[in-house]
């Protein structure tokens, strides 16, 4: 399985293209083995065929002070990632902290082409 951003380092089968005043589609044009182009690599999730194979839960990071209420008072802790705080009471008592963000845990999903399924092991 690959992120959005392996994905796209990937050649996809689908891909059609025609030279200028050639008749005749392909998807390796000119390429040399293993070169990857814009015009002929994967959308990843953006692709029709594109099947999510693992959606990650979004990150909770705890702050030195977990009574804070404001990014000040809440002390060391904070990741380098996009987050938002959410104090000791928007998290039902829990603590204070930092959850990432929806659009950052998104990087982090999995997927897989749908022309070619995951090889699963025989068994019973």
């Amino acid at each position: 399985m690959n992120t959005n951003e392996q994905a796209a380092a990937l050649w996809c089968p689908m891909v059609r293209h025609t030279n200028d005043g050639d008749d005749i589609p392909c998807n390796r044009a000119g390429m040399l083995p293993n070169e990857i182009h814009s015009w002929n690599s994967c959308i990843a999730s953006r692709c029709a065929m594109w099947r999510v194979g693992y959606v990650p839960h979004r990150r909770f990071h705890k702050a030195e002070n977990p009574l804070a209420s404001t990014e000040a008072a809440a002390g060391a802790g904070k990741p380098a990632c996009p987050c938002e705080l959410y104090s000791d009471g928007d998290n039902n008592g829990e603590g204070a902290g930092w959850l990432e963000t929806k659009q950052h845990t998104q990087t982090r999903a999995l997927g897989y082409c749908g022309l070619a399924p995951l090889h699963r092991a025989p068994g019973p």
